[in-house]
């Protein structure tokens, strides 16, 4: 009997060829690195994905990025019984329309000896109808949600504004794992990350709230004594 796999993360779909999980991920290396999930600019979500007993490959989105996502993944909720009674038209998506392609093709790091750095890449989409390879047809997919992560290398170049980009005739590809989810499960996902990121958020803050109240007290207590 072949060995069950099992996951650490909490929410995650487990198959018997895949593991996907959303999490919230707090970025930078300052001191105040922790309350970076409150700028919504920093990142906010970790997409995770792996092969079962692969190398998990990981991309982080911005919270606006994320929210682009999540208003998909509800529409398409919405949608699901009016598009299979043919009430709506189906409702095909894909992140980097919505988002821009740019924020999608991701390289960061330091250059390693051969003038290459890190990069992420990652795919978003929903195929409501697939065409089936038997019959020819068009039909509903179970699975309409299509998730790709890719990791490689690529030469960062400059451009005039000061940010960085990749060479696209640079790349070398490392690794490349998808999966495929249902609109429930989905939903589960987008659910499981904002449920993280409010409790997540609410630490913080309160943390924040504390750590100001404390502040006002030892400056009071310092006129006091002056």
């Amino acid at each position: 009997m072949a060995q069950q796999y099992i996951s650490d993360e909490l929410g995650a779909t487990i198959t018997n060829k895949w593991v996907f999980s959303i999490a919230p991920v707090p970025v930078g290396a300052e001191s105040q690195s922790p309350y970076n999930c409150m700028n919504h600019s920093k990142t906010a979500m970790q997409l995770r994905l792996s092969e079962v007993g692969g190398e998990r490959v990981v991309f982080n989105m911005t919270w606006p990025q994320f929210d682009t996502l999540k208003r998909a993944v509800n529409k398409a909720q919405e949608n699901i019984t009016m598009e299979k009674n043919k009430k709506t038209s189906p409702f095909f998506w894909e992140l980097s329309d919505s988002a821009g392609d740019d924020n999608f093709v991701r390289i960061f790091g330091d250059p390693d000896n051969k003038g290459l750095c890190p990069v992420r890449k990652l795919v978003i989409r929903r195929q409501p109808m697939r065409k089936n390879s038997a019959t020819g047809e068009m039909e509903w997919a179970k699975s309409p949600w299509y998730i790709e992560i890719a990791s490689g290398k690529g030469r960062k170049l400059q451009n005039k504004t000061g940010g960085y980009y990749m060479d696209p005739k640079s790349y070398v590809e490392i690794n490349r794992v998808h999966c495929n989810l249902s609109d429930g499960r989905m939903k589960e996902h987008v659910f499981w990350g904002e449920f993280f990121m409010d409790i997540f958020e609410s630490a913080v803050k309160d943390s924040v709230l504390k750590g100001y109240n404390r502040l006002l007290a030892q400056k009071e207590d310092f006129k006091r004594r002056a």
